[in-house]
């Protein structure tokens, strides 16, 4: 699995590192990458004569800023070399906007997971969309993973996940990513269906299916949870009622969610977003890790 993990060296991100021992992670290839953001001039906004001196201005502390940036890299490559010695770790600096930095790397290193943490250097702070994490995870080419640490710790030491489901395509795709990583002994998923109060003006009178049958929700939940059961892990399923953005961080906070996996579509998906309005939404608030499983070429 190649893992891109995201780093830009503040206290948040080196605390958030602690939450890939409950990733669940193997087989791994990981690349930490830190970006420098550096803004450059364009030479027309320079005066005449004075685009070659700025153009060799830039070049040196540009490659100033890529040096820092991955000697950053370096520093949490190591730590991570000796959490997980059997991962093949490299590192990589970058300067420049962090938001294409990391989406161009994703892409030409056909990344997994993207890795990332929850806070970000004032300085990272990008105008379109508000935020670095939130751009990130409206253009990642892959699956994104929001790194955050627990905000108690519980007696048992077992990891606790929350799989969102909701009857699309996207879901088929978390269950495979869940099966698909090395749980410790103890695990517990807790499989959870949202009936979108939301959707209920919309839905045909005595339609026996649908969008907010809680037969169908108890159905579909059902087979996810007895499908994890089957390989191996103790599953369990609930149907909860309400806007899935607010339940299902209530859910995982009062459960005492180790991580919330859902998918970067639904059924209820607006044409005009990158991101479904539930994905964006639990990510940033939830108050555990959260991974946005994207399938490659979605």
């Amino acid at each position: 699995m190649k893992v891109l993990i995201a780093y830009d060296g503040s206290e948040h991100a080196d605390a958030a590192m602690e939450d890939l021992h409950r990733a669940g992670l193997r087989d791994v290839d990981a690349l930490v990458l830190s970006v420098s953001e550096m803004w450059v001039l364009k030479s027309e906004m320079l005066e005449a004569g004075a685009a070659e001196r700025a153009h060799k201005i830039m070049q040196e502390h540009f490659d100033r800023a890529v040096e820092k940036s991955h000697a950053m890299a370096d520093r949490a490559a190591s730590r991570l070399k000796e959490q997980f010695p059997e991962w093949r770790i490299e590192s990589e600096g970058a300067a420049g906007s962090a938001v294409e930095a990391i989406v161009r790397k994703a892409e030409s290193w056909q990344a997994d997971l993207l890795v990332v943490g929850p806070h970000t250097h004032a300085a990272l702070l990008h105008p379109y969309h508000g935020g670095v994490l939130l751009s990130l995870l409206m253009h990642a080419p892959c699956s994104v993973r929001v790194m955050r640490q627990p905000l108690k710790v519980r007696e048992s030491p077992a990891t606790r996940l929350l799989v969102a489901v909701d009857g699309s395509q996207s879901a088929q795709a978390i269950l495979n990513q869940v099966r698909s990583r090395a749980w410790p002994s103890g695990t517990f998923v807790l499989v959870v269906m949202v009936v979108d109060a939301r959707l209920m003006p919309v839905v045909i009178p005595d339609l026996p299916i649908g969008p907010t049958s809680e037969s169908w929700a108890h159905e579909i939940a059902g087979k996810f949870a007895e499908e994890l059961r089957n390989s191996g892990l103790a599953a369990s399923e609930s149907i909860e009622r309400g806007d899935p953005r607010h339940v299902l961080c209530k859910v995982a906070e009062g459960w005492g969610t180790d991580c919330i996996f859902l998918g970067s579509l639904g059924l209820s998906r607006l044409p005009w977003m990158d991101l479904g309005s539930t994905a964006l939404a639990v990510s940033l608030r939830a108050h555990c890790s959260v991974e946005v499983v994207r399938p490659k070429g979605q």
